[in-house]
């Protein structure tokens, strides 16, 4: 798979998917001039089907997209992706902690629908999260009943 952000429309994405190789792909379809809708590239094989895909709504202030969710069984496995694109650093971070509360609640609804024994989750992109940021929008994503790890990738290249 290959989430992407600041997709302009599903033209753009399924030029760029056959230029990639990928047959399938996701995209959000929000209604917003500026193009930034979001999208998921994803090849089906054995073992790796989808399951469904949904966008959750981000109820803020400022203009933001709704995170793409998209459920993959993996070998009998369930495979969730949340595609991101939270708030800019110019909004409130309290925005951006609005994001990590409906990504936590999808991540929570998913563990809980029991169809599915494992639940394994990826969650990626834009958080436009600073370590300055206060309240600090990744807290609301620890949770000792997930075996969880946060990873920041830009400091972990760095």
């Amino acid at each position: 798979v290959l989430a992407l952000v600041e997709i302009e429309n599903a033209n753009v994405l399924r030029e760029l998917a056959a230029v990639l190789g990928y047959k399938n792909f996701l995209i959000t379809q929000v209604d917003d001039e500026r193009g930034v809708d979001l999208g998921l590239l994803y090849n089906e094989k054995p073992g790796f089907k989808l399951l469904g895909s949904r966008n959750i709504p981000v109820p803020v202030q400022s203009r933001t997209r709704s995170i793409l969710q998209a459920g993959f069984n993996f070998h009998g496995v369930r495979l969730d992706v949340y595609v991101n694109h939270w708030p800019s650093t110019a909004a409130p971070s309290e925005e951006r902690v609005i994001a990590a509360q409906v990504l936590r609640k999808a991540i929570d609804e998913s563990n809980r629908s029991g169809q599915i024994k494992d639940v394994f989750t990826v969650a990626l992109c834009d958080f436009n999260v600073i370590p300055e940021n206060r309240p600090y929008p990744f807290d609301v994503l620890h949770d000792k009943r997930w075996v969880n790890s946060l990873y920041d990738l830009d400091y972990l290249a760095r």
